[in-house]
């Protein structure tokens, strides 16, 4: 039997390739090719997405991407920035402002808000004892306004929702003005209105808890609760004592314990 030298030389890469091939582990790929004498090893690479899966609420790209796959949405278009809110519960204190909160970092974000303010239900009925069916003939109403500003840290959570903490600052306006006879500067009898205002100026540590839905983030539902304390400045207008049918201002100032809460209505963008 006549033995080539091509034939022999190839028995003897077999004898030397084997042992190599029986060491290959099944998660490895090994591509054998026919003009080298050498074996290639392919071994699959680990995920190293940026974006860390906790709890179900955080995907990888590859997984956001098989989520959204249809819906014409990409992981980058699904991350808010802003949201746009209001408090109905704040309409019962005769304030309507509109929130606006941006996204800073993964923790922190701010929250500004300017409104107007109209009559204090609450402090009419409740505090003042009035009745529903009351009315003051001589008090022309007139609108103030609110602003706040806040900054929010959110320490569980990426994003704009859970649980935060926050410091805030609050100012409300109210304004209205009553009519009557009162004393003017020079002394004298003057038949007009006076100006009847509160101001306040609100320091509060907040805890609250934002929440959206998963899929969109698009709804948010914002319920907080905070203390702080509040600086008033009153100039309220009532009987003068001393002079029957007269009106008069009386100012005041006062800090007191303050606690708030409510419930923020938001859509994200």
């Amino acid at each position: 039997m006549n033995i080539r030298p091509c034939n022999l030389l190839f028995f003897f890469w077999m004898v030397l390739c084997i042992p190599t091939l029986a060491q290959v582990t099944p998660l490895e790929q090994v591509n054998v090719f026919e003009a080298a004498d050498t074996v290639t090893r392919v071994i699959p690479k680990t995920d190293t997405s940026p974006y860390p899966q906790s709890h179900g609420k955080f995907h990888s790209m590859a997984q956001d991407a098989a989520m959204q796959r249809g819906s014409g949405h990409t992981y980058a278009e699904r991350v808010t920035h802003w949201v746009l809110k209001c408090d109905p519960i704040l309409l019962s204190r005769g304030v309507l402002p509109v929130f606006l909160e941006r996204r800073l970092s993964r923790f922190f974000s701010v929250e500004g808000a300017m409104g107007i303010t109209f009559e204090d239900y609450f402090k009419e009925f409740f505090i003042q004892g009035r009745q529903l069916y009351d009315k003051d003939p001589n008090a022309v109403k007139m609108n103030g306004m609110s602003a706040k500003l806040a900054v929010r840290y959110f320490p569980k959570h990426e994003g704009l929702s859970g649980l935060y903490i926050s410091p805030e600052l609050d100012f409300t306006n109210y304004r209205k003005q009553e009519k009557g006879i009162y004393i003017n500067s020079a002394g004298r009898f003057t038949q007009g209105a006076l100006l009847d205002q509160q101001k306040y100026v609100d320091l509060l540590a907040v805890l609250g808890t934002q929440n959206t839905n998963e899929a969109e983030r698009e709804v948010y539902l914002d319920w907080y609760v905070g203390l702080g304390m509040r600086a008033g400045y009153e100039d309220n207008v009532g009987n003068d004592e001393s002079n029957s049918g007269v009106i008069r201002v009386t100012h005041s100032e006062k800090i007191s314990p303050i606690l708030v809460f409510g419930l923020k209505l938001g859509l994200g963008f």
